[in-house]
């Protein structure tokens, strides 16, 4: 077999470098039928030769997931997008996805860590039931534009992965690095746990679980053999191709190496080369020229979301500016308007999740705007009294000069 290149992703260790790593705690899985995956059992093949009537022009929906993982994708978007998409009643999904943390030149260093994914197991397991036993009815693949960092793990629940020619397929060291503790027997137990969350996404479209756990703990090496037409994935060095022999590093496949090894079923650049690869010289557009799938829904959703945001920031700037001035006679306008825009940031953050992710992340949580608003709530509440006791004492005394004035 030709020798292949294949990318790899260095991780910066810290702590988590000083240990020598174990075996993960094995857990028993039960076994699966053949052509069956434990979430997406039953679900339809996407090739124009497995079709009920090949000669169909298949009618494609788009589902795009892109963006941020936690925010520009997250699950009460994708469930709008899956009541739309059985409303138009396509003949095929393709789900387009691109989420990359970090760019493919390292040492520039223009990443925005604010942009960075949020993995949240449980949203992230419930958008993939979602999208895959709602609308298992309709057949469905993933076309891997470029996925870098948390999001990696939504590339594998599907059986059929193409993927872009300048595209990537990133391992899951962001779940070795999330079991980091300075106590040995916590990381142990934290890593296995999250061995066990990542290689559940793989083994949901039926891939070695072998594979998963080198993907996600770089001393695991990794090699392949085949026995005929089968790929057999091994933990060591002694297969027939060594894909990764670095015990400080996860694997990152590009679109040949992924092809090459078969985690990919091909490469291509745009709808109509997907299309071509599944079989079909025909496709019914009429969804995707229209902006009539997914797209429009994810794309209107992510902007509206990111403009809701933009206006939390500046609001809280008009709330610290405000408070600044809350003194002295002008206090009671300056607390009306600090109020108003906690208030603002308060709706939007019910209104959009992401919202609210956002500004937790950079230290602004919703308990503590309901906390703010509270306190401001009772200034002004203070001061209102205080002014309604000063005219009070002011008819009584004729004049008086505050609470209790002496009516001199």
């Amino acid at each position: 077999m030709a020798t292949r290149s294949i990318a790899v992703a260095l991780l910066g260790f810290g702590l988590l470098g000083s240990f020598g790593l174990q075996a993960a705690e094995e857990v028993p899985l039960p076994e699966v039928p053949q052509g069956q995956t434990r979430i997406f059992k039953g679900g339809k093949s996407p090739y124009q030769t497995d079709q009920p009537n090949p000669g169909k022009a298949p009618k494609v929906y788009t589902i795009p997931m892109r963006g941020q993982l936690g925010t520009d994708i997250t699950l009460p978007i994708y469930k709008e997008v899956i009541e739309d998409a059985k409303k138009k009643k396509p003949d095929l999904i393709v789900f387009v996805l691109q989420s990359a943390d970090y760019n493919q030149i390292d040492y520039i260093g223009d990443d925005d860590r604010a942009e960075r994914g949020r993995f949240d197991q449980y949203e992230m397991r419930d958008l993939v039931n979602s999208l895959k036993e709602e609308l298992r009815h309709i057949p469905q693949v993933v076309w891997v534009k470029d996925v870098a960092g948390p999001a990696s793990p939504l590339a594998f629940p599907w059986p059929d992965i193409y993927m872009s020619s300048n595209g990537r397929l990133e391992g899951m060291s962001f779940a070795y690095m999330n079991a980091g503790h300075p106590d040995w027997e916590v990381h142990r137990k934290f890593l296995a746990a999250w061995v066990g969350i990542a290689c559940g996404f793989l083994e949901a479209g039926g891939y070695d679980k072998a594979l998963g756990e080198a993907l996600i703990i770089p001393e695991r090496k990794l090699s392949v053999s085949w026995k005929g037409r089968e790929l057999i994935w091994q933990q060591d060095v002694d297969g027939t191709y060594v894909v990764d022999n670095s015990e400080k590093a996860v694997p990152v496949f590009n679109a040949k190496a992924a092809e090459d090894l078969m985690l990919s079923k091909g490469t291509c650049d745009d709808l109509d080369d997907l299309m071509f690869l599944l079989g079909y010289r025909e496709w019914d557009k009429s969804l995707v020229e229209k902006k009539e799938d997914g797209a429009p829904l994810v794309d209107d959703y992510i902007k509206k979301w990111r403009a809701a945001f933009a206006k939390c920031r500046e609001a809280w700037r008009t709330y610290e500016r405000e408070m600044e001035y809350a003194s002295g006679e002008d206090a009671l306008a300056h607390l009306g308007k600090a109020r108003k825009a906690l208030q603002e940031i308060l709706d939007a953050m019910n209104k959009y999740p992401a919202v609210e992710k956002r500004m937790g992340a950079a230290g602004i949580r919703k308990i503590d705007i309901e906390r703010l608003l509270r306190e401001i709530r009772e200034q002004i509440t203070a001061i209102e009294g205080r002014k309604r006791a000063v005219r009070g004492g002011g008819g009584l005394s004729g004049g008086g000069r505050g609470i209790g004035g002496s009516g001199r």
